[in-house]
């Protein structure tokens, strides 16, 4: 059985208000395809994935910018470029903007994969690039008049629309109550969506789904929550970020692994 050696070393380890370090790697070779099922290492394609945790010292992360994030060098001691282009090789970052972020806004795990693995004999990876985060450290709240739960219910909240655009019983788990909402407001980019019955007390509730949409310059969000009650009113509650900005923060690390 050969022994396997995995250590990590930052070596930009932080910004004035972000600080990184490498927190996992994933890397599967070999498979086995004979049959109706594949065989593979941690039931995934193979390749090489490197998870970066963050840490904000103040506020709290709203997401990932993918199109100002990018790796420059992504490569192993032997001279093989992970981030070179070949058939079925692709390089994923973290699927959604907001995914890998923690639920109280703190932390946040960037995901880097490849397909392509380390060369055999391999003992170091080398990473490079610019992780570019939203970030903001205040909050505005508003809330809505009390509103019917029901299909094409507009709910008014300051200048922005909010539509009710589905309501369903359900028996999921501790939901009683799925309800889809709609806005050119990207709700997922909240601070938090909070519900009230008509008595004033906090509807528990859990989002289940999310989804944008764009057509030109314009952009709509669908939100789905799941409701611990049955409600036929609610009040709406938004809570905004109202001092938005963006971080880049400069990613220089190198991983030793042996395979």
């Amino acid at each position: 059985m050969k022994k396997i050696l995995i250590w990590f070393l930052s070596l930009g380890i932080t910004t004035a208000e972000i600080s990184y370090e490498p927190a996992g790697i994933k890397m599967g070779r070999k498979q086995y395809t004979e049959g109706e099922n594949n065989l593979r290492p941690f039931h995934w394609p193979l390749g090489t994935e490197v998870d970066f945790l963050f840490i904000l010292g103040e506020g709290s992360f709203i997401k990932i910018n993918h199109k100002k994030s990018k790796l420059t060098i992504f490569t192993d001691d032997q001279g093989t470029d992970l981030l070179k282009k070949k058939k079925g090789s692709f390089i994923s970052m973290s699927p959604t903007p907001d995914s890998g972020k923690s639920e109280d806004g703190k932390a946040f795990m960037w995901s880097v994969r490849s397909n392509i693995t380390p060369a055999k004999g391999a003992r170091e990876l080398s990473i490079e690039g610019i992780a570019t985060f939203t970030v903001a450290t205040k909050s505005r709240q508003s809330k809505s008049q009390l509103v019917p739960v029901k299909k094409g219910t507009t709910v008014t909240i300051g200048e922005h629309k909010i539509e009710i655009t589905k309501v369903e019983e359900s028996n999921w788990g501790d939901a009683k109550l799925e309800v889809t909402l709609k806005s050119d407001l990207n709700l997922v980019e909240l601070r938090r969506i909070r519900f009230f019955d008509k008595s004033g007390k906090l509807i528990p509730s859990e989002r289940s789904f999310y989804g944008t949409s764009s057509f030109g310059s314009k952009s709509t969000t669908k939100v789905t929550y799941n409701f611990e009650k049955k409600v036929d009113t609610i009040t709406v509650e938004l809570d905004e970020w109202i001092d938005q900005k963006e971080i880049e923060v400069p990613v220089k690390s190198k991983i030793g692994v042996g395979l």
